[in-house]
């Protein structure tokens, strides 16, 4: 008994055609899904918000970014590919590459989208050096001599030294915009947020532009047409006297350093260009609350808040502008 072999025939590879893997209805219903949820969930202030100096529109913050992980069911992972190095061998920079994935009960992991962020010395947010900080407080304390009507303090800049953030500044910051971009990646919302959340489109405080100076302009509407709605509409979590934003504002007091209930109060006054300040932020009215969480939100450091807060009154000198009574709007 013999039995013939039959040659074998590798199966022939289907030929790629591109094609939709929707139709028109299905997306449009995904993309309407999608920004009910996020007017549904993030809170403005907190989750997102617009930061002085950028344009665009609202930018996505890390709170959000993760709300968004967990409304979608995506995890992360969020580690270091590469550290680098000055000539004297001293970590100068650093960065992260976060990969979003979707986990399957039989196992299974894929990748959704990848994003790399880098924060290093070579940035002015996060390196100033002598010679340059102290030409800068040299033009603040002018300035403000110039409003006092006084002469100017040379022991004011004569001593400042170079500013260099802390190593793990950069490590979050890092962190933070890998983050960020990978879940915009993720889950399709680039459209929706745009400028990053530290990114300035125009210049850096570095540049002399104060933070704030640029307004995003909204795109005019064609004529006879009412004018485009804004892509995420605020909540009524950001009224005056709700606990979100006096909870906020604690939070990014401490995360620059800020802990003595005292100074927290001398800088919110500095903020807002008030005498005084009410300890409970209950008390200031919606604008003031949102202008102190922008200006806070704005600010990575200390030294980063103090010189948004000096443009800002420069600013307002070289206009002629009073400081608004405690009860202004």
């Amino acid at each position: 008994m013999s039995a013939e072999l039959e040659p074998y025939a590798p199966p022939v590879p289907e030929e790629y055609r591109p094609r939709l893997v929707m139709n028109p209805a299905e997306a449009k219903a995904l993309d309407r899904q999608l920004r009910e949820a996020i007017r549904a969930v993030l809170i403005e202030g907190t989750d997102y918000g617009t930061i002085p100096g950028t344009g665009g529109g609202p930018s996505l913050w890390q709170p959000g970014a993760e709300k968004l992980l967990q409304f979608f069911g995506f995890g992360y992972v969020n580690d270091v590919r590469k550290t680098r190095r000055g000539d004297d061998g001293q970590p100068a920079g650093v960065t992260y590459r976060c990969v979003v994935h979707k986990d399957f009960a039989d196992g299974r992991r894929i990748t959704i989208s990848t994003c790399d962020g880098y924060a290093g010395y070579d940035e002015d947010k996060f390196y100033i050096p002598a010679e340059k900080a102290r030409a800068r407080a040299e033009d603040k304390e002018r300035a403000f001599a110039r409003k006092d009507r006084r002469a100017p303090k040379p022991e004011r800049w004569e001593n400042v030294t170079e500013y260099r953030a802390p190593w793990n500044t950069l490590v979050k910051m890092a962190q933070k915009r890998a983050l960020v971009g990978a879940v915009k990646g993720a889950t399709g919302a680039s459209g929706i947020f745009g400028t990053d959340l530290d990114q300035p489109t125009d210049a850096s405080p570095a540049d002399g532009v104060p933070p704030g100076a640029r307004a995003a302009a909204s795109p005019a509407a064609p004529a006879g047409e009412a004018p485009p709605a804004p892509a995420v509409p605020p909540g009524p979590e950001t009224a005056a006297g709700a606990a979100v934003p006096g909870a906020y504002i604690s939070r990014r007091f401490t995360e620059l350093g800020i802990d003595d209930q005292a100074d927290r109060l001398i800088l919110a006054a500095e903020i807002l260009r008030l005498d005084e300040i009410p300890a409970d932020s209950r008390k200031l009215t919606a604008p003031q609350l949102v202008k102190l969480m922008t200006v806070l939100s704005a600010a990575d450091t200390l030294e980063e808040l103090r010189d948004i807060i000096h443009e800002a009154a420069e600013e307002a000198a070289e206009a002629g502008t009073d400081p608004p009574e405690a009860g202004d709007a």
